[in-house]
């Protein structure tokens, strides 16, 4: 698989998960979309929300689309917002238009797409148990979330519910020391949003929640499981590469708003 096919196959799920953002605006511009968050200015991708992906991925775009994609955060008043540019096969033109209406490249570390084939895969070795959970456990856990994802607690939680995700904890006897979901789009799983507590890490929980989750993908049909990390996370790539996952390709990040020039150099 290319990395342009895998980039096509990423952009259900990632979609899937915007339309989720509560307090967010969503549009489709084109073939991609933006998602808007007005009071948000963080300087990294991670945690601003303000941003449009996918853009020339699934069928070609023009430098109009682009344009309606700045003029949209104009009027929202957004000052700092992200551009991904995934492979495609406009991705050179994209870069041009991209500079030519004012945004310039991210200068941080490294956003890796990662793939491996669905498959049935064992348990992970651990004294912890996995499990999925219905809404209703879920929502019956709700504190241990908020405080396990603090500011990401928001996108994890409007999962709840859709019928694409599925929500796996780990728990160390009766009590949960680490979640993550797995979002199902036709063939495609894509595993989003793993976190442990930090007294329990190194005991296995990502590990085995990987693992369930692939298994989870393939029982419901899936051909291929994506997966997205940063490389300031050495040890998030390390366990998704023991369990079978090779990096596909980095996402570019380009930097619009009124920060852009000043925010295009800023390293975490």
């Amino acid at each position: 698989m290319t990395v342009a096919e895998v980039a096509r196959c990423l952009a259900a799920p990632r979609r899937v998960l915007a339309v989720c953002i509560k307090g967010t605006e969503f549009a489709e511009i084109g073939d991609g979309f933006v998602v808007i968050e007005r009071w948000s200015d963080s300087p990294f991708p991670s945690t601003n929300p303000n941003r449009t992906e996918f853009l020339g991925v699934t069928r070609p775009t023009c430098r109009r689309d682009l344009e309606r994609v700045v003029e949209r955060f104009a009027d929202a008043g957004v000052r700092r917002w992200f551009f991904r540019l995934s492979p495609c096969p406009q991705a050179a033109a994209l870069r041009g238009w991209l500079q030519e209406l004012g945004l310039r490249p991210f200068d941080g570390p490294r956003y890796v797409t990662l793939a491996r084939p669905a498959a049935m895969l064992p348990p992970h070795r651990t004294e912890l148990r996995v499990r999925a959970l219905p809404a209703a456990e879920l929502c019956a856990l709700r504190m241990f979330l908020l405080e396990l994802y603090r500011e990401y607690a928001g996108i994890y939680l409007a999962t709840v519910g859709r019928d694409e995700c599925t929500h796996f904890l780990a728990f160390d006897g009766a009590r949960p020391v680490a979640a993550a979901g797995l979002c199902v789009t036709g063939t495609t799983g894509y595993l989003f949003l793993g976190a442990t507590r930090e007294a329990d890490r190194s005991r296995g929980a990502q590990s085995a929640l990987i693992a369930a989750r692939v298994a989870a993908a393939y029982r419901q049909g899936c051909r291929i499981v994506l997966a997205e990390t940063m490389s300031i996370l050495p040890t998030s790539l390390k366990n998704l590469v023991r369990k079978g996952f090779r990096e596909s390709y980095d996402t570019e990040l380009f930097i619009g708003g009124s920060t852009a020039t000043e925010a295009a150099n800023i390293t975490p």
